[in-house]
């Protein structure tokens, strides 16, 4: 017997941000067998969950309205279907204050320069109206511009922008050819990516990649971590698969632990290391809303192993606080979480947040009982930006070092940090991609030197706009070194890059 079904949205969706969409099923006689949705026209989107019946995903970021439309088809275990449409609009990101930025007031005769970044090309950054909304903008005043074109400079004539120059992509400090024996790494993604993708595995999103060899526990293979991005208590956690090598094949074990003693909520952040002089493994991770504590903070866990003799994952035993909250040195909200450990000739240190929320400074960690507490480098770090001003598209107002989204390795016999470069945001907020950037870490931790731009190209199967955003970190395998990473956000995945 023939039966009926609805597709509903939600219409109208703001530009990168998450939506959801639904089918119901009325009078049928027979089980439901499976559902499918595909995107029947309008701009390249992602389904969050292509087979079930309530779908949620993030719309891409957009400079105008934008229609998709959408089809739904259900089958039933006798073979029948029937199908459904929907359609959403994705509004256009318009003016935002918050983006423009003075450089430099009343130079030559009274010109002012901004700076603007932004998802908008450059036909609607300079089309009547756009900057009506801009408070402090004057006649004949420049706008310095990266937007959907590229970077571009415009000028306000006649309350419009008009476009005046394109600027010139400056010479990046790395100038050597790609490949080994240079003074500072550089990465290739490799042709076997993507390492894993969100219908691969069971978290509604994915986040903070940390890759580590088991050998050093006496286990064989790789264990990849990881966790949602920025679920509620009882969808987050850490996830977990291993294999034989870390490009795989990949064999999931699920949520392999969520903090539910400690009385906090929002597992996430998973970061592994071992501790040799103790011969257990250590996890640190964040939560929020700890009782005796105000905002989020690093705790840890430990095991002996990582996976028993069956294969099977082991039990993770809470520790305790790893990182206490700080508000001294403007510390902000107190925030210490995303915290990125790792091991250096002997020592246990580590990049987190020491503030959090807007006030974007970090702190340079140093433990000095094994792994279990770390304290910070007296001097806070902050963005950054003179490390980062000869880079193209530099913006002065929101570029940052992003130290903690970054995997620390030992090249030439050197110290270095490859971390993300670019605008900056509260956690769980989705950006345009920046740089990837080497930096020469110094022996005290909190000195760093120039950038040196090592971005490799864009896969065919990577987000296009988001691009490369954390990097978990570096392990070696048959004499090379990789790193994982995670591109497109929430809703990516995770690639492989080797360090050359």
């Amino acid at each position: 017997m023939a039966f009926v079904v609805t597709a509903t949205s939600e219409g109208t969706v703001k530009s990168g941000t998450y939506h959801s969409m639904r089918v119901d099923v009325i009078d049928f006689d027979a089980p439901i067998a499976s559902v499918a949705w595909v995107q029947t026209s309008g701009i390249a989107t992602k389904i969050g969950e292509p087979t079930k019946s309530v779908t949620r995903q993030r719309t891409p970021r957009v400079g105008e309205d934008s229609v998709v439309g959408y089809q739904v088809t259900v089958t039933d275990a006798q073979g029948a279907t029937a199908t459904a449409t929907t359609s959403i609009t994705i509004e256009g990101e318009a003016f935002d204050s918050d983006k423009l930025n003075l450089i430099s007031k009343d130079l030559n005769g009274g010109v002012s320069l901004w700076s603007y970044t932004c998802i908008n090309t450059l036909a609607q950054l300079t089309a009547a109206g756009f900057w009506d909304s801009a408070i402090g903008l004057e006649p004949f005043d420049i706008i310095k511009v990266h937007c959907a074109d590229g970077p571009h400079e415009l000028q306000l004539v006649g309350g419009a922008a008009q476009h005046i120059n394109s600027i010139q992509n400056k010479v990046a400090v790395a100038t050597q050819g790609q490949g080994r024996n240079r003074e500072y790494p550089t990465l290739r993604k490799l042709d076997t990516n993507p390492l894993l993708l969100p219908a691969d595995q069971s978290a509604s999103s994915l986040m903070w990649p940390y890759l580590v060899d088991l050998s050093v526990s006496g286990e064989e293979g790789y264990a990849l971590f990881w966790a949602t991005d920025h679920s509620n208590h009882v969808g987050s956690g850490t996830w977990m698969a291993t294999a034989p090598t870390p490009l795989g094949p990949w064999k999931h074990h699920g949520m392999v632990f969520r903090d539910d003693v400690t009385g906090g909520e929002q597992h996430e952040t998973p970061s592994v290391v071992w501790d040799e002089v103790n011969s257990r493994w250590l996890q640190y991770y964040q939560l929020k809303f700890v009782p005796g504590y105000i905002n989020q903070l690093t705790l840890v866990a430990t095991a002996d192993r990582v996976t028993n003799a069956d294969g099977t994952p082991t039990t993770w035993t809470v520790i305790g606080v790893a990182i206490p909250e700080y508000y001294t040195n403007n510390a902000g909200d107190g925030h210490t979480g995303y915290f990125k450990p790792f091991r250096y000739d002997g020592g246990w240190y580590g990049f987190g947040l020491y503030g959090g929320t807007d006030n974007s400074r970090k702190a340079f960690y140093t433990s000095y009982n094994n792994g279990l507490t770390y304290q910070p480098h007296p001097q806070v770090l902050q963005n950054g930006q003179h490390l980062l001003a000869h880079l193209e598209g530099f913006d002065p107002e929101n570029w940052m070092i992003k130290h903690n989204s970054g995997a620390t390795v030992v090249y030439n016999n050197q110290l270095w940090l490859i971390a993300p470069a670019g605008a900056g945001a509260s956690g769980g907020a989705e950006i345009p991609m920046g740089k990837i950037c080497a930096f020469r870490v110094g022996s005290d931790g909190v000195t760093l030197g120039k950038a040196v731009d090592i971005t490799p190209p864009l896969q065919a199967w990577e987000d296009q706009t988001l691009g490369v955003d954390q990097l978990g970190s570096a392990v070696m395998w048959q004499g090379r070194m990789y790193v994982v990473y995670r591109q497109g956000g929430g809703d990516g995945g995770f690639g492989l890059m080797e360090v050359l």
